[in-house]
């Protein structure tokens, strides 16, 4: 039996041949003359967006029809802007100093309020307003600031060695603890008040990774650091609901990972290897990782899927082995041109899966995020041709000017779903519960920033402008088919959101809304699996089953 159901806007067509593609919502940019760029981006739970980037000279950060001019003070200043969920300007401030200043990250709490880390040289004003919070340095040093919900300035902190220091990024919990990460290359006081935290790198002439926790009044709570003689360099941090902190980068030679008295080393098999460590809630010391192979390797973004897993996403060069246990997942460029990797780990370490996107010329990593329902997002650069399906089909993409931005979206089981290719540059993203994806980045001269056939073009007022962009993703082609996978049970439906499917031991679920947005993802074990959906609205769902090359789908109500 098979029905074709046709509809439009609020209604989808189901087909056997499900496909769904990346469709722009709104594409915003915001700069001058000069050069200017988005780096970082968050959303909250009311869906307000917040941006932090760099800008030089006078840019318009109004993103909107109107004109909002800031000047910078030196060379590149920061840009903090919040919008609303449609775009819409809520307030943008700027702050900095005599040279270049560099936000690594931006982070909200649950009350709104923002907080934002980086790097500056020479002097710094943090305080967005007419009056000054500011501090001098003669290297470069670490800044961590706060905002209140409004934009106002709360406090600010400087930490740093008197050599180079650099945050590269942070987190923030709900509380309004501020994770931030970098490097740094002599002894350096992590205690920003009154008191004294003082850490030694491990060597000279390199760089140590540092990890410091300061709560939500700017006060020090802990900080370490890893590292050994080499350069040690982290590019991203995470934190779980445990408090538990989860780190990438990359190291050479050998480096101590034990934040504590004892040591655990591990050893770059060529010039540079991969990392990823885990630390407890104060700072102590779980395990660590590595990826490595001949010549270099990189960890640049990683995403938690809740306190079960860790997915770390990066780059590497030659040959690489994925699997950081005593087995081997060994994966290969071609030559000396890079390649990036997705890793799937377990909170123990353990390796789950491992997927590499090749191509023929250099693919970069970038960021991993994992959306609420629980699928990977994985985002890197290519250019020329780059086969974005991991898997054994293929999705080639073509940069023809330089590097474009891809994304390839998996299933938790590291199964290819779609992947899709832009023609700017994605920095930072997050998705939110109804899959959309809101990004920040830069773009040249005259983009089209709409992925179908559709056109919606931006043209930079300069060099280089920052883009803020949302996407959505609706499912279309959808046939609903109750024959293709055997016994395929729902009981009972309609229901309040609670509900048990049965199906084949193995088969992959997708529910997604009468909009065919993607709201959560399971794979079916025992041949039974419970689903707890009481946060959707009242509404038509459809089960999307897969099983043994054999697709289904299934039409409940959930009616709260």
């Amino acid at each position: 039996m098979k029905r074709i159901i046709l509809l439009f806007s609020a209604i989808i067509l189901l087909s056997s041949n499900t496909s769904a593609q990346f469709n722009l919502m709104w594409a915003k940019s915001v700069g001058g003359v000069d050069p200017d760029e988005g780096l970082n981006v968050v959303t909250d739970a009311t869906g307000n967006i917040y941006t932090v980037g760099t800008f030089s000279g006078t840019a318009d950060l109004d993103p909107c029809a109107s004109t909002l001019n800031f000047t910078s003070i030196g060379d590149e200043d920061v840009y903090v802007i919040k919008q609303n969920s449609i775009g819409g300007l809520i307030w943008a401030k700027t702050f900095g100093g005599t040279n270049t200043d560099i936000p690594a990250g931006v982070g909200v709490d649950n009350s709104g309020n923002v907080y934002i880390s980086g790097t500056y040289g020479g002097a710094i004003d943090l305080d967005p307003s007419a009056a000054t919070f500011s501090f001098f340095t003669g290297s470069i040093e670490v800044f961590v600031s706060k905002l209140d919900a409004s934009g106002n300035f709360v406090w600010g902190v400087s930490m740093g060695s008197g050599a180079n220091d650099r945050a590269t990024a942070m987190k923030v919990d709900g509380s309004g603890n501020v994770y931030t990460t970098g490097s740094f290359e002599g002894m350096m006081d992590f205690d920003p008040g009154a008191g004294t935290f003082n850490i030694t790198p491990f060597g000279s002439g390199g760089t140590d990774v540092f990890v410091s926790k300061l709560n939500t009044n700017g006060n020090f709570v802990w900080a370490v650091n890893m590292g050994g003689v080499g350069v040690d360099d982290p590019k991203g941090i995470v934190v779980d609901a445990l408090f538990n902190v989860y780190v990438t980068g990359s190291f050479e030679d050998v480096a101590d990972f034990d934040t504590g008295a004892s040591t655990f080393t591990l050893s770059s098999l060529d010039q540079q290897d991969a990392f990823v460590c885990k630390l407890d809630g104060n700072g102590a010391f779980v395990w660590a990782k590595q990826f490595g192979g001949l010549d270099r390797q990189s960890g640049t973004g990683l995403a938690l899927e809740g306190t079960t897993n860790v997915y770390i996403t990066g780059e590497y060069q030659n040959t690489v082995d994925l699997d950081p246990s005593a087995g081997t997942f060994t994966v290969t460029s071609t030559g000396a041109l890079y390649s990036s990797y997705a890793v799937k780990l377990s909170s123990a370490g353990n390796f789950v899966w491992a997927k590499n996107i090749s191509g023929s010329n250099d693919v970069l990593g970038n960021k991993i995020v994992i959306s609420p329902a629980g699928f990977v997002y994985w985002s890197g650069y290519n250019k020329g041709i780059a086969d974005l399906d991991p898997g054994a089909g293929t999705n080639n993409s073509n940069a023809t000017t330089g590097f474009d931005t891809f994304v390839t979206k998996l299933d938790a089981s590291g199964g290819y779903m779609i992947a899709e290719s832009f023609p700017y540059v994605w920095n930072s993203f997050v998705v939110n519960t109804t899959s959309e994806i809101v990004l920040t980045g830069r773009f040249t001269l005259t983009r089209d920033f709409d992925p179908t056939a559709t056109s919606s073009t931006i043209t930079s007022a300069g060099s280089a402008d920052g883009c803020i962009v949302k996407l959505n993703q609706l499912t279309t082609s959808i046939y609903e088919n109750e024959t293709n996978v055997s016994q395929v049970v729902i009981y009972p439906n309609p229901n309040n959101g609670s509900f048990v499917i049965n199906a084949e031991e193995g088969s992959k679920v997708r529910v997604v809304n009468a909009l065919g947005q993607e709201v959560a993802a399971y794979i079916i074990s025992n041949g039974e699996q419970k689903i707890n959906l009481n946060e959707c609205k009242s509404g038509i769902y459809f089960l999307m089953i897969g099983s043994n090359g054999k697709q289904s789908c299934q039409k409940f109500v959930i009616a709260n």
